[in-house]
């Protein structure tokens, strides 16, 4: 190897990104000895630096407690250690002689979430033991309030203050691991190692128990500290970086506290994500507050605290009402609530501090500015988001509604075409419906009061309950649709094929002008004061079924004009003061019952509809004849 060598620039180089500084003597001392390496013809160094590099980069001593890595930063950026490369040889000479101090690293290969496993006591296998949990991603210490209870960002439990490591700086070939109480050190050896797990026997003891660390998989993460509620976790996981994308924020989430146990997708780049923590008892903490009482939290340091809340603070404009847009105060508004919750916490640290407390109640008023600005900016045109699917835009007519009908987001349907949504319970009021189709939807309990509805289909939807009052529909297709127990008061609704509707119990107190209602099913109705024009009633089912609801099957003081009534089923359908002017009323089937007056003014019997057979004062005799019966 004599042929080949390092520059004197090389050689700085890699002490520079490796090494702790060094003196020139150092540096000269390390050039020599890098020279004779080189110059030995048995290459006895050489060796000796190879099969320590090879050993070493089979175990690593990893120190949970601190998280400071014992792995040499020269020896982790060796990728391609099998291979002989000249510069992984001039580091490890130089480690290996103790020519300089290598710089600390935590392995890489060692960052993750790892799970402390008993595996094997005195030859038997281990009960399993309570949740133990260590995050090797480069955490530090912190301090929680007092500078006398450190606490440890990686790790659900507390632990007290550590020394430094006594273990010299040297290539890292064991294990080294924190016990429960204070200066418990104790290292193992690497009994065997794979990517997921690390087995350990402690040999300091005649029962020499087998441990596992297990690795767990990269989207776990860990919630430190012992959360106080469901809200303290969801605070801290909110703002946790992604593993995959580092993006923050987490969608379809899934918790349960009592088990200590979150999942959800990254809200950028949708990977899988899963928080561990120690089991919960509470849900919910007060408002702006993540735990109910003084105490002050485990999960984050004051200074941690400080740190989210001016953070927070710092993206909240100083002005609300001059905010353009719903998306821009929104998260202005989420802005101000992180930094306000942050600074409410921070004063369970510091509960006698005169400035924190002012500055919480300044904070204080200017979320009451924020909450009396919303609508003032919802008001304003065009501040709402574009709408996102059906839900959404529902939502924002639901906004519009409680604003008084001001500014966007009221809700629009032209030339569109939906399918197969459930959407119960929807608001359809002082909505426009043009020129669009719905089929097979579920639209129960819908309220169309004041809406606009023109040359549209609702075809085979469910309507039952469907509330109306003060709507004007034109042209509206319900074919197959169904209406039972809805309400239709003083609306106008001219046009529109409706054949086969189920509409059992419902009330129609409206005017129908020119709408096909063949064969619907509306049994069992109230029509008092309802208007049927021009309408197709042919083979309509008006009956009163169910004797047992009295008030049902009526229709007093209503109005049917030129309709087409052929074949209708009229029985037991309760008239009083009921009108009949120009209809045809040939094959009416039932009779109904006269509980007043009722009128049969110029109405055709004859079997075509063509008025070549009269005879309605007849008809209104044998109507009349059959109520003994009824």
């Amino acid at each position: 190897m004599t042929h080949e060598t390092l520059s004197l620039e090389e050689q700085r180089a890699e002490l520079e990104a490796y090494f702790e500084p060094v003196t020139d003597a150092q540096r000269a001392r390390i050039a020599d000895v890098w020279a004779a390496a080189l110059a030995d013809p048995q290459e006895q160094l050489i060796k000796q630096v190879g099969n320590e590099i090879r050993r070493a980069k089979k175990l690593y001593r990893v120190h949970p407690a601190t998280t400071l890595g014992y792995g040499m930063a020269w020896l982790e950026d060796m990728p391609d250690w099998k291979q002989y490369v000249l510069r992984n040889y001039f580091r490890g000479v130089v480690a290996v002689m103790a020519l300089a101090t290598p710089k600390l690293s935590q392995p890489r290969w060692a960052r993750g979430v790892w799970l402390w496993e008993t595996v094997w006591t005195q030859g038997t296998p281990a009960a399993p033991a309570p949740l133990r949990l260590w995050d090797l991603r480069g955490a530090e210490l912190r301090t929680v309030g007092d500078a006398r209870s450190d606490r440890h960002r990686w790790t659900t439990r507390e632990l007290p203050p550590l020394p430094r490591d006594p273990l010299p700086p040297s290539i890292s070939l064991e294990i080294a691991l924190v016990e429960e109480f204070p200066k418990d050190f104790t290292t193992w050896p690497v009994y065997e190692r794979t990517e997921t797990s690390l087995e350990l026997v402690d040999v300091s003891t005649a029962a020499m128990p087998t441990y596992r660390l297990r690795r767990l998989p990269p989207e776990v993460a860990i919630v430190p500290g012992a959360p106080r509620t469901g809200t303290e976790a969801m605070f801290f996981i909110a703002a946790s970086a992604c593993h995959a994308c580092g993006g923050v924020g987490l969608t379809r989430t899934m918790s349960d506290h009592a088990a200590g146990r979150t999942t959800g997708q990254c809200a950028q780049c949708k990977a899988a994500r899963e928080f561990l923590y120690l089991p919960i008892a509470a849900d919910h903490a007060p408002p702006f507050h993540l735990g109910d009482g003084p105490t002050p939290s485990t999960v984050f340091s004051a200074a941690e605290l400080r740190a989210i809340a001016d953070a927070a603070l710092a993206e909240v404009p100083g002005e609300p009402t001059a905010i353009a847009t719903v998306a821009e105060y929104m998260a202005a508004r989420r802005a101000l609530v992180r930094g306000y919750s942050a600074l409410v916490e921070l004063a369970k640290f510091h509960p006698a501090d005169p400035e924190l407390a002012t500055e919480v109640a300044n904070t204080n008023a200017r979320y009451d500015a924020y909450d009396a600005a919303r609508r003032t900016v919802e008001g304003r045109t065009g501040a709402q988001p574009a709408p996102r699917g059906l839900d959404d835009r529902f939502r924002q007519h639901r906004g519009w509604l409680d604003r008084g009908k001001v500014g966007d987001g009221r809700l629009v349907f032209a030339g569109e075409t939906w399918r197969g949504i459930p959407m119960p319970y929807p608001r359809f009021v002082s909505a426009q419906v043009h020129d669009t189709t719905f089929e097979g939807i579920d639209f129960s309990h819908a309220d169309f009061t004041g809406a606009d509805v023109a040359r549209s289909k609702f075809l085979d939807c469910r309507l039952g309950s469907l509330k109306m009052t003060g709507a004007t529909l034109v042209q509206v297709d319900l074919r197959g649709s169904r209406l039972g127990l809805s309400e239709i008061y003083d609306s106008t609704i001219t046009g529109g094929d409706w054949r086969g509707v189920f509409a059992g119990r419902a009330e129609w107190r409206a005017v129908f002008t020119d709408v096909d209602l063949r064969d619907a099913d509306l049994s069992d109705g109230i029509y008092d004061r309802a208007e049927f024009v021009r309408c197709d009633l042919r083979g309509v089912d008006l009956r009163h079924v169910d004797l047992q609801l009295t008030q049902l099957g009526r229709a007093q003081h209503a109005r049917f004009i030129d309709c087409d009534l052929r074949g209708a089923k009229l029985d037991r359908l309760r008239l009083s003061g009921t009108i009949f002017e120009r209809c045809r009323l040939a094959g009416i089937e039932g009779t109904p019952r006269l509980s007043g007056a009722f009128e049969l003014i110029d109405c055709d019997l004859s079997p075509e509809g063509d008025r070549t057979i009269g005879g309605a004062a007849q008809l209104a005799a044998l109507w009349k004849a059959r109520q003994k019966t009824l």
